[in-house]
Order: C-alpha cells, then sequence, then structure tokens
C-alpha cells in the first residue's frame, strides 16, 4: 500500500505569524529561531528551515484542533 506526505497549506498558518509572544502563549505556542540546517524542519511545508529563520511553534496539548478565528483576536 502506498501513501503520499505532504505540507499542509501555508496559508492556513498565516495569521500565526502576525502575533506577538503572548498571544502564541495564550494558544500554548511560542516563537523558535532556527540555530542550525538541518534540525528544524517546518511543519508546514516539511522543509528544513534555514539558519536563523523563526517560526511559530505549537508547544501544549489545549485542545486538539487551531481555531485560527481566535489566532487573529
Amino acid at each position: 500500500m502506498g501513501y503520499l506526505i505532504k505540507g499542509l497549506s501555508p496559508e492556513t498558518f498565516s495569521p500565526l505569524f502576525e502575533l506577538d509572544h503572548n498571544a502564541l502563549a495564550v494558544r500554548e505556542m511560542k516563537r523558535v529561531t532556527a540555530i542550525s540546517k538541518p534540525g528544524y524542519p517546518c511543519r508546514v511545508s516539511l522543509q528544513d528551515a534555514e539558519q536563523g529563520a523563526v517560526r511559530p511553534k505549537r508547544i501544549g496539548l489545549k485542545g486538539s484542533s487551531l481555531n485560527l478565528s481566535q489566532a487573529t483576536s
């Protein structure tokens, strides 16, 4: 049986990139800076981030899905 792994649409997550550290923390997320390549794959595109790239990262398990209507508030 074959399967295909592909990245998620970046548009789904774009509101998160505009949030500050406090707004991310409310959602149990934090901003992470890649300090080496490889080692920090983007969870959206599945490509290794360039050194110095900054991305939000989910750190908690509060709920099983991301409500993007909350992401922009």
